[in-house]
């Protein structure tokens, strides 16, 4: 009897394992950036930017992080003139020393990345990718150099668009180009986005407009936009940054509420998505849900958790999604020096990935480029939970049910259950 029971609990021990291997809040550096370099065609095309004024290595730094398939993809955006490609894949250089292996490959081509061009990508601050399709969800803010330290002005080249790339067959499945009305051509900001499932498809994107203080929604099904406007997205002016909107945005894993903050200000704000997808009542349904302990740039939101930066701090708070209060959160990680300004979040399997970039003193232009500090590091931070986006074409599906939660669990039972009858005969 005895050894009857060493395959049930190598059973148990297989479907337990993963969860307890590593602790939860554990970091670690995946990638450090001296500078921001990118995988040149030639060297001479690289001179060649350089003299003309195409790529500018003090104005480069990178913001949004996405994973995908084991890809790191990330954006460099053009708030200033002389960055190569806006959006990109991070690439390995096997040549150079370790410090320096990390560069940037435009994604999905150089071709895509051209400025002037309103098929191209002029500006992209962030996406989000469905790891359930496999589509990138990308925001192009259409204007360039809306942060110049010259005192030139922003160049309004394109109307705001949104873009969805499928990342798998490497071709466009969608663009659009958004209203003037909706998303301004000459002052927008659109910062971040989320994606809203509904009935087992892709329906909503959810889009914070940091310039003009509102949140922008697309309704991939009629091919149509429209937006909210709302005191709780405009920023405060007594914080050690700029009076910043709306910025942070994040979409539970059950569909039903949007998280979003002003990163100029303390306060977390949720709003029901019925009443996204249906211009409803935003005044009658917003609900303040705290001041965090610190400011935040970017969010996201797990199976379970809320994750958000706290940008002074140095750290990651975390949130669970179903907290009536901020008062419930706790430190998931703080890294003094090195975690420094955690602006955009991803997930893969279990483990949540953040791009530390230190931005503030790179909006001051205090931020030093030589080799002896990194301006951006990228994270991975282990959580034990995967992002939002997971199983929701089941999950939404059936009626909004959990299905897809359980399947892992029912599994160990029933297996267990066959291993006890098998060494019971």
């Amino acid at each position: 009897m005895r050894g009857n029971l060493v395959p049930i609990a190598l059973l148990f021990f297989l479907c337990m394992k993963g969860s307890q291997s590593v602790k939860v809040g554990h970091g670690e550096i995946m990638y450090e950036f001296f500078y921001i370099d990118y995988e040149w065609i030639n060297e001479s095309i690289k001179q060649s930017y350089i003299a003309n004024g195409q790529y500018i290595v003090e104005n480069c730094i990178i913001t949004g992080i996405k994973v995908y398939n084991n890809n790191v993809y990330v954006t460099v955006p053009r708030w200033r003139m002389g960055v190569p490609a806006s959006l990109n894949r991070v690439a390995m250089r096997r040549a150079e020393t370790a410090s320096h292996t990390a560069v940037l490959e435009p994604f999905p081509s150089w071709k895509m990345n051209e400025i002037g061009d309103c098929r191209n990508l002029q500006y992209v601050q962030s996406m989000e990718i469905d790891p359930n399709t496999g589509w990138m969800w990308i925001i192009d803010t259409g204007r360039i150099n809306i942060f110049a330290v010259d005192g030139s002005s922003p160049e309004n080249l394109c109307p705001a668009k949104l873009v969805v790339f499928d990342i798998n067959y490497n071709r466009i499945v969608h663009s659009y180009e958004f209203p003037n009305e909706v998303v301004s051509r000459s002052s927008n900001f659109i910062n971040d986005i989320v994606i809203d499932y509904v009935d087992g498809k892709a329906r909503f994107a959810y889009i914070s407009d940091t310039s003009d203080a509102k949140i922008v929604v697309y309704d991939y099904f009629t091919d149509s936009s429209y937006a909210f406007h709302h005191s709780s997205m405009v920023g405060g002016t007594n914080f050690p940054v700029a009076h910043v909107h709306v910025n942070g945005i994040a979409l539970t894993s059950d569909f039903s509420a949007v998280f979003y903050c002003a990163l100029s200000s303390l306060n977390l704000y949720k709003v029901p998505t019925s009443t996204l997808r249906t211009r409803g009542d935003f005044n009658r349904t917003v609900i303040d849900v705290g001041q965090k302990r610190g400011i935040t740039d970017g969010m996201v939101a797990g199976q379970r958790n809320l994750y958000y930066g706290l940008l002074f701090q140095d750290g990651i708070d975390r949130l669970p999604i179903d907290a009536q209060s901020v008062m419930n959160s706790s430190n998931l990680i703080t890294k003094n020096g090195t975690l420094v300004w955690a602006d955009t979040f991803a997930f893969d399997e279990e483990y949540l990935w953040t791009s530390a970039n230190n931005l503030n003193a790179f909006r001051m232009g205090t931020m030093k480029f030589n080799d002896s500090e990194p301006i951006v590091r990228i994270w991975k931070v282990f959580v034990g939970e995967k992002g939002y986006l997971t199983d929701a074409i089941t999950k939404t599906f059936v009626n909004g049910a959990r299905k897809s939660e359980t399947y892992h669990a029912k599994f160990c039972f029933i297996a267990a259950l066959f291993v006890v009858s098998f060494s019971i005969l």
